[in-house]
């Protein structure tokens, strides 16, 4: 395992090396290794700084551990050129070709989103790089520390419809953060066995739109380099460093903290990926070291980076999803956003709902959402032709809008295309606290899709008072989100998808209240 040094021990490095305002950073070169020529050291003193391309590297705060909220971006180190992404092609001769993004997105490779390897791939190559500046991309080598390493080609996705991926100021809206970090996980990974410094394989994705959202689509890579120990994971990984093209964060590099298990098998290129590719750092574009280095740009692309586009797989059935409030949006496993259209046709975001809370006060509130086209992986999909949907509630839930019969419980009404129909759901009953959970019916010819929808009060454990059992419930259950064994909707006050010390606070200034057993 590789450790970092503290930054204490960075900080004493430049205060001898210091020249004027700037810290001198000694290049890092391995004289046996092409593709670590033009790298840059390790401010902490120890080889090569593992950052993305064209990207800060980020070194440990005040608390000397990596990873924690006071890490500080390096503003006179940068990543360089290690491994170059291309999409379209399996193959290229003695220098990068040009990135399909330079064609425009028309020209984009293609990919359908279907599970199980049923859909249509995005053809990638990866190559490594001297990481010379001229041509921008470096020039093709074979490093001895690719040798059958496996290669991971990682996907991310413009979600949100803004023209780049990643945590931007660039779209002009500095509230929209919470959408854009849910861009941070990967849509598709996969494992490519290196060979000479290349690797090529087919990429499958998750997520996709309709006609007129295609989903733009980064395709970038990351391998650990250097020899196979066989202390070091049963001699399966190469024991570092790793390498990178541009990312949309700064990744964990230790390995303990992002394979799967203690032992990994070989690298197979048709096995699931058993990594977890998170950030250890979260971007900040409004750190002025930071900026917009990285966020994945299709107006100006890293040159280690390619493109694609995807579109949604066929329609597989009718769901509920609304447009998310970056005030109460969260990104997590359960809340995913997908690209769609909205009721004029304009490129819109979704959250696809898997459940839903609703306020239970009495009519006070209600909740906007649209009935929408969905594929098998639910994404916005295309309609082939019109569909009947029949909607029905139940529990403490009633269909408001539309209504065109007067029966809160059902409606009717037709689809036509993938901007779908706007609905409106409230609680079935004027009073507040006193509905129970219930559920909505989405029907269609394709089949029965049943949302459960939770109204949920104070009284969690529904014995007709909020008392200190009820503080006890969610605070037994705090930090649970949706997703985790332990997360209870119920528990959920807020109804955002995690169990906090709002919920708490919410259940505590209710203390002694009667609320109705439903």
């Amino acid at each position: 395992m590789r450790r970092r040094a503290p930054l204490a021990f960075a900080v004493a490095l430049c205060a001898v090396l210091l020249v004027g305002s700037r810290c001198v950073v000694f290049p890092y070169q391995d004289p046996g290794d092409p593709m670590l020529h033009q790298d840059t050291g390790d401010p902490a003193g120890e080889g090569l700084l593992e950052t993305p391309s064209g990207t800060p590297g980020i070194l440990a705060g005040p608390d000397d551990v990596f990873g924690t909220d006071d890490d500080v971006p390096c503003s006179y180190c940068f990543g360089d050129v290690d491994l170059v992404v291309r999409t379209g092609i399996g193959s290229f001769g003695s220098a990068f070709p040009p990135q399909a993004i330079r064609s425009g997105f028309a020209a984009l490779p293609l990919a359908v989103a279907e599970p199980f390897g049923q859909g249509t791939p995005i053809p990638f190559v990866v190559g490594a790089s001297d990481g010379s500046e001229r041509p921008a991309a470096g020039n093709p080598v074979s490093p001895p520390s690719l040798v059958d390493v496996p290669i991971l080609a990682l996907a991310f996705g413009d979600l949100d419809g803004d023209g780049v991926i990643g945590v931007t100021l660039l779209d002009g809206n500095a509230l929209d953060a919470p959408l854009e970090e849910e861009e941070l996980r990967p849509l598709g990974r996969r494992f490519a066995p290196s060979s000479g410094g290349r690797a090529s394989g087919e990429l499958y994705v998750a997520a996709g739109g309709p006609a007129g959202a295609e989903l733009l689509v980064a395709v970038g890579a990351a391998a650990y380099a250097g020899p196979f120990r066989a202390q070091h994971f049963g001699g399966k990984v190469p024991d570092g460093p790793m390498v990178m093209t541009q990312l949309p964060f700064r990744p964990r590099t230790e390995p303990d903290a992002v394979i799967d298990g203690a032992a990994p098998g070989a690298a197979d290129p048709d096995a699931l990926a058993g990594v977890q590719v998170e950030e250890a750092y979260l971007p900040d574009p409004a750190h002025g070291t930071v900026r917009e280095s990285f966020t994945l740009r299709p107006m100006k692309p890293d040159p280690s980076l390619d493109f694609a586009r995807a579109h949604a797989g066929e329609l597989a059935r009718f769901g509920l999803a609304r447009v998310p409030s970056p005030a109460s949006y969260r990104s997590l496993p359960g809340r995913p956003l997908r690209p769609g259209l909205d009721g004029a046709g304009a490129r819109a975001v979704y959250e696809v709902l898997q459940q839903l809370h609703l306020p239970d006060d009495g009519g006070a509130s209600t909740l906007a959402a649209r009935i929408l086209p969905l594929d098998r992986l639910g994404n916005v999909a295309d309609v082939p032709a019109a569909r009947s949907v029949t909607l029905r509630a139940g529990g403490g839930v009633a269909i408001l809008a539309p209504d065109g019969d007067g029966d809160p419980s059902q409606e009717s009404f037709g689809v036509a295309n993938a901007r779908g129909v706007a609905v409106v759901l409230g609680d079935a009953s004027g009073g507040s606290f006193d509905d129970p959970d219930g559920f909505l019916d989405v029907e269609s010819a394709e089949g029965l899709h049943r949302l459960a929808i939770f109204l949920p009060d104070a009284d969690v454990d529904d014995s007709g008072f909020v008392d200190a059992a009820d503080v006890a419930l969610v605070a037994a259950a705090e930090d649970a989100e949706l997703g985790d064994p332990a997360y209870d909707p119920r528990l959920d006050l807020s109804g955002n998808g995690r169990i906090r010390g709002e919920d708490v606070a919410l259940v505590e200034d209710q203390l002694g209240e009667s609320v109705p057993v439903p």
